[in-house]
């Protein structure tokens, strides 16, 4: 291990990113740099590191259009980016965990710290993957959630997907699919059993049944042959018959739901989200498979009016232009510059904030109607926009201010083991003789208490024996009857998927200005209406203004290293500052385009308080 010696690699200081190594313990602090060439990490790569549990070529790093991407090279083990198995090239953000085998890196700015060795959050005694666990756990819970889950990730195909910020959407998706199909199954059995119960009884009531020699003991019916002598007390009994196969399985239902896999598989101790059970069929599979290349993209399409889909409630939001013309020394002219310049120099000065769980990457923002005009991100209208994107598009959007798609900043921050998600969307852009800054901070309030009810299961076999015996004693006859509706309801609902695909394809046919945007996320559809704590709402506000800090500072900084007067910027963000106090003072509530401010050419909508869902001004 002599290239650890001093814990970088000879050349990093070349590179503006780099994998910092935080398990095993005894490589802890290992820095390995992403340069523009293409570089393998391996037991026997350029990068080499020594363990035992990655591969020989495990997987190749290498930096594009100043971002960093990591590729897997057919390891054994794999590569996984922040719990997620990756099978094509995916783009890294600061903050975000890869794990090759055993060995777990974080990408950071080079030159900083060595993270923790695991994430930190406000909430240090919540595990990350809680929210990820709830969500599976919903499905098997509640089936509307689950049909939900399935409609809104699988169920449009040439839609693109929201973000499910702080969730591995892939693993939701999954057990979303199995918890159906498990009651696919029931019911089939259900139905099959309520069948052969109605042809027993009408052909008793014809007359063509045989003698049931086991009744006799009953002595209820005499003789089943008789259609006269035939009571009906005879017919109650034999229509009682099928209760016992019929409570059988809706208790080995219930039986392996509760224990096999809520108190076993989804129980806080042993639930993995790379575990999730393996959909059925390769057009289930191909669509996971996007979930999985979406989660990681840097392409977000929406739908209507709503570009930051997937992130919940806006928080607050500003907006400033100012003049870049005016020299700070009158002896020097201003240096020039361009949006992408400021966004690097942002990104930069917040990864410096040291916020725990803190994400940070460059997303293109663009309409699911306008897209249709964009061959660079469609290039097949038969299939969903892509999800990815190179530099060189991000900085020709960022550069040219007429465009209809939009380039921000934006920088996510988890708290509460992903059940607080903070994300702030910065852009800048550059006019001829001025520049333009905007901001927007969004929320996603904690999940609904509904979805917690996964820890209150018991995982004791007995315990849950008990409890599908009896419940299943109760809904034993309700589902029998209702198993009919039951997978009538899944056939219409599948059957309406495919009439609304039929019709999607002949607009696209057509040449017709289909809408490929995302209407919600599944994170959304599951979160509460409060943010429940008081902690929380102190981490949202922090949050919020620890980033805004670093932001506004490195504007100012960024006009000062490019000789631009500063003055009105100042005063700018002096007012914005003030107008946020004012409005949480005032008690304004959430009132999006109130204009606080009295200068001309700033403007702050919303309240600094979290204001709590449903909220009226």
């Amino acid at each position: 291990m002599s290239e650890a010696a001093d814990g970088h690699w000879p050349g990093s200081h070349t590179s503006p990113f780099e994998l910092v190594l935080v398990r095993p313990r005894e490589l802890r602090g290992l820095r390995l740099p992403v340069s523009e060439a293409p570089t393998e990490i391996g037991r026997t790569s350029p990068l080499r590191i020594d363990s035992q549990e990655i591969s020989r070529r495990h997987a190749r790093v290498w930096l594009a259009g100043g971002a960093a991407w990591i590729a897997d090279c057919d390891s054994t083990n794999g590569t996984w980016v922040d719990d997620a198995r990756i099978h094509q090239p995916v783009r890294l953000a600061v903050g975000q965990r890869v794990r090759m085998g055993g060995v777990e890196a974080v990408l950071q700015i080079q030159g900083g710290g060595v993270p923790d060795e695991h994430h930190t959050t406000s909430a240090p005694l919540q595990r990350p993957t809680n929210t990820t666990r709830y969500l599976c756990a919903a499905g098997y819970l509640e089936a509307e959630f689950a049909r939900e889950v399935i409609r809104e990730t699988l169920g449009h195909p040439y839609r693109a997907t929201a973000p499910s910020y702080g969730v591995d959407l892939p693993a939701v998706a999954k057990h979303a699919l199995a918890a159906e199909r498990h009651r696919t199954v029931r019911d089939v059995l259900l139905l099959l059993i309520a069948a052969a119960t109605l042809a027993a009884l009408a052909a008793a009531v014809a007359g063509v049944l045989p003698e049931l020699d086991a009744l006799d003991a009953l002595d209820v019916l005499e003789d089943l042959d008789d259609l006269d002598d035939l009571s009906p007390l005879g017919l109650a009994v034999l229509a009682l018959l099928p209760l016992a196969p019929a409570w059988l399985v809706v208790a080995a239902h219930l039986f392996h739901t509760r224990v096999v896999v809520l108190g076993g598989r989804l129980s806080s101790r042993r639930f993995t989200a790379g575990s999730a059970p393996s959909p059925l069929g390769p057009r289930a599979r191909r669509q996971v498979r996007r979930l999985v290349q979406a989660q990681h993209g840097n392409v977000m399409v929406f739908s209507g009016y709503r570009p930051f889909v997937g992130s919940g409630e806006e928080y607050h939001g500003w907006s400033f232009a100012i003049d870049i013309t005016k020299p700070a020394n009158k002896d020097r002219p201003p240096r020039p510059f361009h949006s992408d310049d400021v966004h690097a120099h942002l990104a930069r000065e917040v990864a410096a904030t040291g916020l725990p769980n803190l994400r940070l990457t460059e997303r293109l923002f663009i309409n699911g109607v306008d897209i249709n005009h964009a061959p660079d991100l469609l290039p097949n209208p038969l299939a969903p926009p892509l999800v990815t994107t190179d530099a060189e598009l991000l900085r020709a959007v960022s550069r040219t201010p007429e465009s209809s798609a939009r380039v921000y900043l934006c920088v996510e921050v988890l708290g509460w083991g992903g059940q607080l998600i903070v994300t702030i969307f910065i852009r800048a852009i550059r006019l001829r003789g001025s520049l333009f800054m905007e901001g927007s901070t969004y929320m996603l309030y904690p999940l609904a208490h509904k979805y917690s009810d996964v820890d209150r299961i018991s995982a004791d076999p007995l315990t849950g024996l008990a409890v599908a015996i009896g419940e299943g004693a109760v809904r034993t006859i309700p589902l029998l009857l209702t198993a009919p509706y039951r997978l009538a309801r899944r056939s219409a609902g599948a059957a309406a998927l495919r009439r609304q695909e039929r019709d999607d394809r002949t607009v696209i046919h057509n040449h017709g200005l289909y809408d490929y945007g995302a209407l919600t996320s599944v994170r959304e559809l599951a979160m509460g209406d409060d943010l429940r704590r008081f902690f929380i709402e102190r981490d949202v506000e922090m949050f919020d203004q620890v980033v805004h800090e670093a932001v506004f500072k490195a504007i100012s900084r960024f006009l000062s290293d490019h000789g631009i007067d500063t003055g009105e910027v100042a005063q700018r963000i002096t007012q914005i500052t003030h107008n946020k106090i004012d409005a949480r003072g005032s008690n304004f509530g959430n009132a999006p385009g109130s204009n606080f401010g009295n200068a001309p050419g700033s403007q702050f909508r919303g309240s600094t308080g979290p204001a709590q869902k449903g909220d009226t001004p």
